[in-house]
Protein backbone atom coordinates (compact mmCIF):
# COMPACT_ATOMS: atom_id res chain seq x y z
CA UNK A 1 0.00 0.00 0.00
CA UNK A 2 1.20 3.50 -0.86
CA UNK A 3 1.06 5.88 2.11
CA UNK A 4 0.83 9.65 2.18
CA UNK A 5 0.41 12.27 4.90
CA UNK A 6 -3.06 13.15 6.09
CA UNK A 7 -4.77 15.92 4.19
CA UNK A 8 -3.11 19.29 4.34
CA UNK A 9 -4.09 22.59 2.81
CA UNK A 10 -0.57 22.77 1.40
CA UNK A 11 -1.18 20.03 -1.15
CA UNK A 12 -4.04 18.92 -3.34
CA UNK A 13 -4.61 16.05 -5.73
CA UNK A 14 -5.71 17.11 -9.21
CA UNK A 15 -7.04 14.82 -11.94
CA UNK A 16 -4.45 14.38 -14.66
CA UNK A 17 -6.69 15.97 -17.29
CA UNK A 18 -7.32 18.98 -15.05
CA UNK A 19 -3.60 19.31 -14.35
CA UNK A 20 -2.84 19.34 -18.08
CA UNK A 21 -5.60 21.86 -18.77
CA UNK A 22 -4.16 24.12 -16.07
CA UNK A 23 -0.62 23.78 -17.40
CA UNK A 24 0.61 22.05 -14.23
CA UNK A 25 1.90 19.12 -16.23
CA UNK A 26 2.34 18.21 -19.88
CA UNK A 27 0.52 15.58 -21.85
CA UNK A 28 -1.92 14.91 -24.67
CA UNK A 29 -5.66 15.19 -24.06
CA UNK A 30 -8.06 13.48 -26.41
CA UNK A 31 -10.97 15.29 -24.74
CA UNK A 32 -10.36 18.09 -22.21
CA UNK A 33 -12.34 18.12 -18.95
CA UNK A 34 -15.12 20.69 -18.71
CA UNK A 35 -14.98 20.49 -14.90
CA UNK A 36 -11.86 21.03 -12.79
CA UNK A 37 -11.57 17.93 -10.59
CA UNK A 38 -9.82 18.00 -7.21
CA UNK A 39 -9.30 15.21 -4.68
CA UNK A 40 -8.64 15.67 -0.97
CA UNK A 41 -5.39 13.77 -0.22
CA UNK A 42 -4.66 11.52 2.72
CA UNK A 43 -6.53 8.34 1.87
CA UNK A 44 -9.97 7.33 3.10
CA UNK A 45 -11.14 5.61 6.25
CA UNK A 46 -13.96 4.01 4.28
CA UNK A 47 -13.92 0.41 3.07
CA UNK A 48 -15.60 0.60 -0.35
CA UNK A 49 -14.41 -2.52 -2.16
CA UNK A 50 -14.13 -0.84 -5.57
CA UNK A 51 -12.08 2.17 -4.45
CA UNK A 52 -8.26 2.51 -4.38
CA UNK A 53 -8.62 5.30 -1.79
CA UNK A 54 -10.17 2.93 0.78
CA UNK A 55 -8.12 1.99 3.85
CA UNK A 56 -8.52 -1.67 2.89
CA UNK A 57 -7.12 -1.11 -0.61
CA UNK A 58 -3.63 -2.16 -1.63
CA UNK A 59 -3.82 0.05 -4.70
CA UNK A 60 -2.10 3.31 -5.51
CA UNK A 61 -3.25 6.40 -3.62
CA UNK A 62 -2.93 8.52 -6.75
CA UNK A 63 -5.87 6.69 -8.36
CA UNK A 64 -9.61 7.20 -8.16
CA UNK A 65 -11.36 4.80 -10.51
CA UNK A 66 -8.83 4.55 -13.37
CA UNK A 67 -7.89 8.24 -13.29
CA UNK A 68 -4.50 9.37 -12.00
CA UNK A 69 -4.55 12.26 -9.50
CA UNK A 70 -1.03 13.71 -9.09
CA UNK A 71 -0.23 15.82 -6.03
CA UNK A 72 0.52 19.55 -6.43
CA UNK A 73 1.04 22.47 -4.04
CA UNK A 74 -2.44 23.91 -3.43
CA UNK A 75 -1.11 27.44 -3.98
CA UNK A 76 0.10 26.52 -7.48
CA UNK A 77 -3.20 24.85 -8.36
CA UNK A 78 -5.30 27.79 -7.24
CA UNK A 79 -3.06 30.32 -8.98
CA UNK A 80 -3.32 28.36 -12.23
CA UNK A 81 -7.10 28.10 -11.91
CA UNK A 82 -7.47 31.84 -11.24
CA UNK A 83 -5.42 32.61 -14.33
CA UNK A 84 -7.38 30.10 -16.39
CA UNK A 85 -10.78 31.41 -15.36
CA UNK A 86 -9.87 35.07 -15.80
CA UNK A 87 -8.27 34.72 -19.24
CA UNK A 88 -10.30 35.96 -22.25
CA UNK A 89 -10.54 32.49 -23.74
CA UNK A 90 -13.18 30.34 -25.39
CA UNK A 91 -15.77 28.94 -23.00
CA UNK A 92 -15.49 25.18 -22.50
CA UNK A 93 -19.21 24.76 -23.20
CA UNK A 94 -18.26 24.91 -26.87
CA UNK A 95 -16.62 21.51 -26.51
CA UNK A 96 -20.05 19.90 -26.23
CA UNK A 97 -21.03 21.21 -29.64
CA UNK A 98 -18.03 19.88 -31.52
CA UNK A 99 -17.93 16.50 -33.13
CA UNK A 100 -15.36 13.76 -33.05
CA UNK A 101 -12.50 12.65 -30.82
CA UNK A 102 -10.03 15.39 -30.08
CA UNK A 103 -12.30 18.05 -31.54
CA UNK A 104 -12.37 20.09 -28.33
CA UNK A 105 -10.04 23.04 -27.82
CA UNK A 106 -6.50 22.70 -26.55
CA UNK A 107 -5.72 23.32 -22.89
CA UNK A 108 -4.76 26.87 -23.79
CA UNK A 109 -8.36 27.65 -24.80
CA UNK A 110 -10.22 25.78 -22.07
CA UNK A 111 -12.23 27.51 -19.39
CA UNK A 112 -13.93 25.30 -16.84
CA UNK A 113 -17.68 25.36 -16.25
CA UNK A 114 -17.46 23.91 -12.76
CA UNK A 115 -15.12 22.68 -10.03
CA UNK A 116 -15.69 19.37 -8.27
CA UNK A 117 -14.12 18.53 -4.92
CA UNK A 118 -13.89 14.78 -4.34
CA UNK A 119 -13.81 14.34 -0.57
CA UNK A 120 -12.57 11.23 1.21
CA UNK A 121 -13.38 10.29 4.79
CA UNK A 122 -10.44 11.46 6.88
CA UNK A 123 -10.04 13.75 9.91
CA UNK A 124 -8.97 16.82 7.93
CA UNK A 125 -11.48 16.52 5.11
CA UNK A 126 -13.82 19.30 6.23
CA UNK A 127 -10.90 21.64 6.89
CA UNK A 128 -9.83 21.19 3.27
CA UNK A 129 -13.38 21.55 1.96
CA UNK A 130 -13.80 24.82 3.87
CA UNK A 131 -10.54 26.18 2.47
CA UNK A 132 -11.30 25.15 -1.11
CA UNK A 133 -14.86 26.46 -1.12
CA UNK A 134 -13.58 29.82 0.09
CA UNK A 135 -10.95 29.89 -2.66
CA UNK A 136 -12.96 28.38 -5.52
CA UNK A 137 -16.40 29.80 -4.89
CA UNK A 138 -15.58 33.20 -6.37
CA UNK A 139 -14.22 31.64 -9.56
CA UNK A 140 -16.89 29.16 -10.69
CA UNK A 141 -19.75 26.94 -9.43
CA UNK A 142 -18.49 24.24 -7.07
CA UNK A 143 -19.82 20.73 -6.47
CA UNK A 144 -18.72 18.73 -3.45
CA UNK A 145 -18.82 14.94 -3.63
CA UNK A 146 -18.93 13.82 -0.02
CA UNK A 147 -20.86 11.69 2.44
CA UNK A 148 -21.43 14.14 5.31
CA UNK A 149 -21.37 12.79 8.84
CA UNK A 150 -24.50 14.70 9.79
CA UNK A 151 -27.22 16.99 8.49
CA UNK A 152 -25.44 19.87 10.18
CA UNK A 153 -22.24 19.13 8.28
CA UNK A 154 -24.13 19.08 4.99
CA UNK A 155 -25.76 22.42 5.79
CA UNK A 156 -22.33 23.83 6.61
CA UNK A 157 -20.99 22.80 3.19
CA UNK A 158 -23.77 24.77 1.50
CA UNK A 159 -23.20 27.70 3.85
CA UNK A 160 -19.55 27.71 2.78
CA UNK A 161 -20.59 28.22 -0.84
CA UNK A 162 -21.12 24.84 -2.51
CA UNK A 163 -23.62 25.03 -5.37
CA UNK A 164 -24.30 21.28 -5.30
CA UNK A 165 -23.46 18.32 -3.08
CA UNK A 166 -23.22 14.74 -4.31
CA UNK A 167 -23.95 12.02 -1.76
CA UNK A 168 -22.96 8.77 -3.44
CA UNK A 169 -25.24 5.78 -3.07
CA UNK A 170 -23.08 3.76 -5.50
CA UNK A 171 -25.02 0.51 -4.97
CA UNK A 172 -28.54 -0.03 -6.28
CA UNK A 173 -29.67 -2.39 -3.52
CA UNK A 174 -29.34 -2.59 0.24
CA UNK A 175 -27.64 -5.99 0.03
CA UNK A 176 -24.96 -4.74 -2.35
CA UNK A 177 -24.46 -1.59 -0.27
CA UNK A 178 -23.91 -3.61 2.90
CA UNK A 179 -21.54 -6.03 1.15
CA UNK A 180 -19.52 -3.61 -1.01
CA UNK A 181 -19.64 -0.22 0.73
CA UNK A 182 -20.37 -1.14 4.32
CA UNK A 183 -22.43 0.98 6.65
CA UNK A 184 -26.15 1.62 6.64
CA UNK A 185 -28.01 1.84 3.35
CA UNK A 186 -31.11 3.08 5.16
CA UNK A 187 -29.21 5.93 6.82
CA UNK A 188 -27.84 7.03 3.43
CA UNK A 189 -31.31 6.95 1.87
CA UNK A 190 -32.69 8.93 4.83
CA UNK A 191 -29.91 11.50 4.42
CA UNK A 192 -30.60 11.81 0.68
CA UNK A 193 -34.32 12.25 1.31
CA UNK A 194 -33.71 14.95 3.93
CA UNK A 195 -31.09 16.70 1.81
CA UNK A 196 -33.35 16.77 -1.25
CA UNK A 197 -36.10 18.40 0.79
CA UNK A 198 -33.81 20.84 2.60
CA UNK A 199 -31.83 21.85 -0.50
CA UNK A 200 -34.14 21.25 -3.48
CA UNK A 201 -32.47 20.94 -6.87
CA UNK A 202 -28.98 20.93 -5.36
CA UNK A 203 -28.42 17.27 -4.49
CA UNK A 204 -26.86 14.58 -6.69
CA UNK A 205 -26.00 10.95 -6.20
CA UNK A 206 -23.81 8.43 -8.01
CA UNK A 207 -24.83 4.94 -9.04
CA UNK A 208 -22.32 2.35 -10.22
CA UNK A 209 -23.63 -0.15 -12.74
CA UNK A 210 -22.05 -3.59 -12.79
CA UNK A 211 -21.76 -4.41 -9.07
CA UNK A 212 -24.25 -7.27 -9.26
CA UNK A 213 -27.59 -5.46 -9.53
CA UNK A 214 -30.17 -6.21 -12.19
CA UNK A 215 -31.21 -3.53 -14.66
CA UNK A 216 -34.62 -3.52 -12.98
CA UNK A 217 -33.09 -2.88 -9.56
CA UNK A 218 -30.88 -0.10 -10.90
CA UNK A 219 -33.78 1.65 -12.62
CA UNK A 220 -36.08 1.35 -9.61
CA UNK A 221 -33.43 3.16 -7.56
CA UNK A 222 -32.90 5.76 -10.30
CA UNK A 223 -36.64 6.48 -10.46
CA UNK A 224 -36.75 6.82 -6.67
CA UNK A 225 -33.94 9.37 -6.78
CA UNK A 226 -35.53 11.46 -9.54
CA UNK A 227 -38.86 11.41 -7.71
CA UNK A 228 -36.99 13.03 -4.81
CA UNK A 229 -35.51 15.65 -7.15
CA UNK A 230 -32.03 14.12 -6.97
CA UNK A 231 -29.81 14.07 -10.07
CA UNK A 232 -28.23 10.68 -10.83
CA UNK A 233 -24.77 10.36 -12.31
CA UNK A 234 -24.18 6.92 -13.83
CA UNK A 235 -20.82 5.20 -13.56
CA UNK A 236 -19.66 1.89 -15.01
CA UNK A 237 -17.90 -0.38 -12.53
CA UNK A 238 -14.17 -0.23 -13.18
CA UNK A 239 -11.87 -2.92 -11.73
CA UNK A 240 -8.83 -1.23 -10.18
CA UNK A 241 -5.69 -3.22 -9.24
CA UNK A 242 -5.17 -3.53 -5.50
CA UNK A 243 -8.86 -3.34 -4.62
CA UNK A 244 -10.94 -6.33 -3.43
CA UNK A 245 -12.95 -6.19 -6.67
CA UNK A 246 -9.94 -6.03 -8.99
CA UNK A 247 -10.91 -9.35 -10.61
CA UNK A 248 -14.53 -8.44 -11.32
CA UNK A 249 -15.51 -7.72 -14.93
CA UNK A 250 -16.90 -4.35 -16.04
CA UNK A 251 -20.61 -4.30 -16.94
CA UNK A 252 -21.87 -5.75 -20.19
CA UNK A 253 -21.88 -2.85 -22.70
CA UNK A 254 -25.44 -3.36 -23.91
CA UNK A 255 -26.77 -3.78 -20.37
CA UNK A 256 -25.14 -0.47 -19.48
CA UNK A 257 -26.64 1.16 -22.57
CA UNK A 258 -30.14 0.01 -21.61
CA UNK A 259 -29.80 1.50 -18.12
CA UNK A 260 -28.26 4.62 -19.62
CA UNK A 261 -31.18 5.11 -22.01
CA UNK A 262 -33.79 4.46 -19.33
CA UNK A 263 -32.10 6.91 -16.94
CA UNK A 264 -32.12 9.54 -19.69
CA UNK A 265 -35.81 8.97 -20.40
CA UNK A 266 -36.63 9.21 -16.68
CA UNK A 267 -34.51 12.32 -16.15
CA UNK A 268 -36.26 14.11 -19.02
CA UNK A 269 -39.73 13.12 -17.80
CA UNK A 270 -40.36 11.09 -20.95
CA UNK A 271 -40.92 7.74 -19.22
CA UNK A 272 -41.13 6.27 -15.74
CA UNK A 273 -39.94 3.00 -14.25
CA UNK A 274 -43.45 1.55 -14.50
CA UNK A 275 -43.42 2.14 -18.28
CA UNK A 276 -40.51 -0.25 -18.82
CA UNK A 277 -40.91 -3.98 -19.38
CA UNK A 278 -38.45 -6.42 -17.81
CA UNK A 279 -37.64 -10.07 -18.31
CA UNK A 280 -35.66 -11.63 -15.47
CA UNK A 281 -34.42 -8.17 -14.46
CA UNK A 282 -33.42 -7.10 -17.99
CA UNK A 283 -35.07 -4.25 -19.90
CA UNK A 284 -36.85 -5.63 -22.97
CA UNK A 285 -39.07 -2.63 -23.79
CA UNK A 286 -38.99 1.08 -23.03
CA UNK A 287 -42.72 1.75 -23.30
CA UNK A 288 -42.60 3.12 -26.84
CA UNK A 289 -42.13 1.93 -30.39
CA UNK A 290 -38.67 1.24 -31.77
CA UNK A 291 -39.12 4.11 -34.22
CA UNK A 292 -40.02 6.58 -31.47
CA UNK A 293 -37.08 5.43 -29.36
CA UNK A 294 -34.70 5.64 -32.33
CA UNK A 295 -35.78 9.22 -32.99
CA UNK A 296 -35.28 10.21 -29.36
CA UNK A 297 -31.80 8.69 -29.31
CA UNK A 298 -30.66 10.16 -32.63
CA UNK A 299 -28.64 12.96 -31.02
CA UNK A 300 -26.65 10.56 -28.84
CA UNK A 301 -27.21 12.74 -25.77
CA UNK A 302 -28.39 9.73 -23.76
CA UNK A 303 -24.92 8.20 -24.02
CA UNK A 304 -22.99 11.22 -22.77
CA UNK A 305 -21.71 11.62 -19.22
CA UNK A 306 -24.52 12.19 -16.72
CA UNK A 307 -24.46 14.11 -13.45
CA UNK A 308 -23.90 17.76 -12.57
CA UNK A 309 -24.16 20.33 -15.36
CA UNK A 310 -20.78 20.87 -16.99
CA UNK A 311 -19.30 17.53 -15.85
CA UNK A 312 -17.87 15.29 -18.58
CA UNK A 313 -15.39 13.09 -16.60
CA UNK A 314 -13.20 12.11 -19.59
CA UNK A 315 -12.24 8.42 -19.50
CA UNK A 316 -13.14 7.99 -15.84
CA UNK A 317 -14.44 4.49 -16.56
CA UNK A 318 -12.69 3.63 -19.80
CA UNK A 319 -9.38 3.54 -21.61
CA UNK A 320 -8.88 5.84 -24.61
CA UNK A 321 -9.51 3.71 -27.68
CA UNK A 322 -11.60 1.19 -25.74
CA UNK A 323 -15.35 0.85 -25.25
CA UNK A 324 -16.78 4.18 -24.10
CA UNK A 325 -19.47 3.84 -21.45
CA UNK A 326 -19.97 7.59 -20.94
CA UNK A 327 -19.04 9.87 -23.83
CA UNK A 328 -17.25 13.01 -22.55
CA UNK A 329 -18.25 14.96 -25.65
CA UNK A 330 -21.01 15.18 -28.22
CA UNK A 331 -21.23 12.02 -30.31
CA UNK A 332 -20.74 12.08 -34.04
CA UNK A 333 -23.78 11.12 -36.12
CA UNK A 334 -22.05 7.84 -37.01
CA UNK A 335 -21.35 6.99 -33.36
CA UNK A 336 -24.92 7.75 -32.30
CA UNK A 337 -26.36 5.67 -35.14
CA UNK A 338 -24.07 2.72 -34.39
CA UNK A 339 -25.05 2.65 -30.70
CA UNK A 340 -28.72 3.10 -31.50
CA UNK A 341 -28.72 0.21 -33.97
CA UNK A 342 -26.87 -2.13 -31.59
CA UNK A 343 -29.26 -1.27 -28.78
CA UNK A 344 -32.43 -1.74 -30.82
CA UNK A 345 -31.16 -4.98 -32.36
CA UNK A 346 -30.60 -6.42 -28.86
CA UNK A 347 -34.10 -5.62 -27.55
Amino acid sequence: MEHEPLSSMRYLRVSLGTAMALGLTKGRMDVPPTTAYFLVPGGCQGTCMFCPQARTSLGHRDLLSRVSWPLFPAEDVLAALRENQSSPVEQSSSIEGREGPGAGPSSATLRFQRACIQVVQNPKAMEIVSFLLTELGTLLPVSVSYHPKSREELARIFDLGAQRVGIALDCATEGLYRKIRGGSYRETIDLLEWAAQAFPGRISTHLIIGLGETEEEALHTIQTMYDLGITVGLFAFTPVPGTPLEGKEPPDPLAYRRVQVARWLISHGLKRFDDFTFDDGRVIAFGMSSLELANLLSSGEAFQTSGCAGCNRPYYNEKPGGFIYNYPRKLTATEAESIREALLDAI
